[in-house]
C-alpha cells in the first residue's frame, strides 16, 4: 500500500501528516512539486504529504494500491481561518501585511477588488478526481474521520494508529461549525457573506460527496 494525503491549507493538514510522520518516519515524505507523486513512491517512501502536487486518479500504483485522501473544510470557515493565520504567523511576506492591519470583511473586500481570493479551493484540487481513487473527510467530524483512516490504513499496516493533534489552530474554541459561520456572518453582513457563498458554490457541493 502507498499513501497520498493532499494537504489543504487550513484543513487541518499538518495535525494529519504529524500523525502519518510520527508512525511511518523514514518512509515518510512531505514534498512540494507540481508533478504527480508516484513516481516517489518505492520500498522506502511509504507515505507522501503535499499542497502542491496533484492527485491522480487511479487507486493502483504498480501492484501496490493507492490510498488517497483529502480532509474537506467549509470554504468560509477556511477563509477566516486562513485571515487568521495570516495575522498570527511572524513572516516578512507582504502578502501577510493585509490581514494584521484590516478586519475580516475589510480582508475580504480587498482581495475581491484585487481578484486574489482563492475561491472555490477545495473543488479545484478534486476535479478529475473519481469517487473510487479519493477518500474525502469532512474536518468538522475529525474523530469520525480519525478513525476511519485508521481502519483504511491498517489493511496495509495493521500496527498503524491515529493519534489526534491540534496544532497551526485558529478557530474560536469550543464553537461548533454552525456557530463559526454564524459568528463569521456577524462580522462580514448578510450581503458580503451570501455573496461569498455564492462564489463559492462549487465547494459547497462537495459535501454531497463526503465519504463518511
Amino acid at each position: 500500500m502507498f499513501i497520498f494525503h493532499k494537504h489543504g491549507i487550513r484543513c487541518g493538514g499538518i495535525s494529519i501528516s504529524k500523525t502519518l510522520k510520527e508512525f511511518f518516519k523514514e518512509k515518510y515524505l512531505r514534498i512540494e512539486t507540481n508533478t504527480p507523486v508516484d513516481r516517489y513512491f518505492d520500498n522506502d517512501i511509504k507515505v507522501i504529504s503535499s499542497h502542491t502536487a496533484p492527485l491522480m486518479d487511479k487507486h493502483q500504483i504498480g501492484d501496490d494500491y493507492l490510498l488517497q485522501f483529502y480532509f474537506y473544510r467549509h470554504p468560509i470557515d477556511r477563509l477566516y481561518s486562513w485571515y487568521n493565520y495570516e495575522r498570527l504567523v511572524d513572516l516578512p511576506f507582504d502578502h501577510l501585511k493585509l490581514a494584521k492591519s484590516v478586519s475580516f470583511k475589510q480582508y475580504i473586500l480587498t482581495k475581491l477588488d484585487l481578484k486574489t481570493l482563492e475561491n472555490n479551493y477545495s473543488s479545484r484540487i478534486i476535479s478529475g478526481i473519481s469517487p473510487e481513487n479519493l477518500i474525502i473527510y469532512d474536518l468538522e467530524e475529525i474523530d469520525l474521520a480519525l478513525n476511519h483512516l485508521e481502519i483504511s490504513i491498517k489493511h496495509g499496516f495493521p500496527a498503524f494508529k491515529s493519534v489526534k493533534y491540534w496544532e497551526n489552530q485558529t478557530n474560536r474554541e469550543n464553537m461548533n461549525l454552525f456557530q463559526r459561520l454564524h459568528y463569521i456572518k456577524m462580522k462580514l453582513g448578510d450581503n458580503l457573506y451570501n455573496h461569498l457563498l455564492e462564489l463559492n458554490s462549487k465547494d459547497l457541493e462537495i459535501i454531497t460527496h463526503i465519504s463518511l
